[in-house]
């Protein structure tokens, strides 16, 4: 058996090269055309560069099909989303959503679908995209949804995640951690290394035991979440500040009262859309059907110092 990692640079082809993984040179996901014919060579392709770009999604399903139209073999596609598609609009007041979610509730696509058509969300764009193409070409399809990962990645390249760090940057740089007054919002959390296991798992049952679709499914019923617990924004936002100022990096641990528009300021580059539906909503997610699986994540108890973990790896590169 072999692996190969897309690459866009030559130093982080060597970087894989090192970890015995086979690097293939690209010109990056907007070279479809590349993508699909890259994708025709190999029988499981595992996108982890993009949770919302469809047409790079679309055409690596399509290279997956047009190898499985030529060779006559099964293809399996595993694709990254995030839980930020259940996420609701608590904020800006247009929907709202206090659903628990399980990745067993039978209308799981059908709720992305109504939801994308009620508020286009790039994300949900990109899922729908994932299913209907793999439906059109014969491909299995298999979506993950992690929720807020934690956590240090064992990777040679980034190995933070994205939404505990963005709210710590954005309080270093104000000197003071902030949060919207009105927000109550929870996500479901999980640490990147219990995430980690869920993907081995997941490309042993299709790919190596040849699991049928009765024991792994895929397409519409093939969406698996991944977490150990949950927390409120709040309570996160708070934590920063309380670390924050342990380390002598904030001016005080007390939040600040900030609107949406400074909280996208300060956490996405200004994107007011992106901010409440990935630091501001309500995402609950329950991972019922990756544990049938066999996947027993084991780290919860690491959330507690996932804050500080953050912070110390943001300065230590800075």
């Amino acid at each position: 058996m072999y692996f190969y990692a897309l690459v866009r640079k030559q130093e982080h082809a060597d970087a894989v090269k090192k970890l015995g993984v086979e690097p293939v040179l690209f010109n990056g996901l907007q070279d479809t055309e590349q993508i699909r014919k890259i994708s025709a060579d190999y029988d499981v392709v595992i996108n982890n560069a993009s949770a919302q770009d469809a047409a790079a999604a679309k055409a690596f399903i399509e290279g997956l099909g047009d190898r499985k139209a030529k060779n006559s073999s099964e293809v399996y596609y595993i694709h990254t989303a995030g839980a930020s598609s259940f996420g609701d609009n608590p904020i800006t007041g247009s929907y709202h959503e206090t659903r628990v979610f399980s990745d067993t509730d039978p209308d799981i696509a059908e709720y992305i679908k109504k939801r994308n058509e009620h508020t286009e969300y790039h994300q949900r764009t990109t899922d729908l995209t994932v299913i209907e193409t793999g439906e059109a070409v014969g491909v299995r399809t298999y979506i993950i949804m992690p929720p807020l990962i934690f956590g240090r990645g064992t990777g040679p390249f980034n190995t933070i995640s994205v939404q505990i760090p963005s709210m710590i940057r954005g309080a270093l740089a104000a000197k003071k951690s902030g949060m919207l007054k009105e927000c109550t919002a929870v996500w479901s959390h999980v640490h990147v290394q219990d995430l980690a296991e869920l993907y081995k798992i997941l490309f042993t049952k299709v790919f190596i035991e040849k699991a049928g679709e009765d024991q792994v499914p895929s397409g519409r019923k093939g969406i698996y979440f991944a977490e150990t617990g949950e927390a409120s924004w709040r309570s996160v936002a708070e934590e920063v500040g309380k670390v924050g100022k342990d380390l002598g990096r904030l001016e005080t641990e007390k939040l600040q009262e900030i609107d949406i528009q400074e909280a996208a300021n300060r956490w996405t580059g200004g994107s007011v859309e992106y901010v409440e539906a990935a630091f501001l909503s309500n995402s609950r997610t329950r991972a019922e059907l990756s544990r049938s699986l066999g996947w027993k994540p084991t780290r919860e108890s690491m959330w507690e110092n996932a804050v500080r973990e953050d912070y110390e790896a943001i300065l230590a590169s800075s």
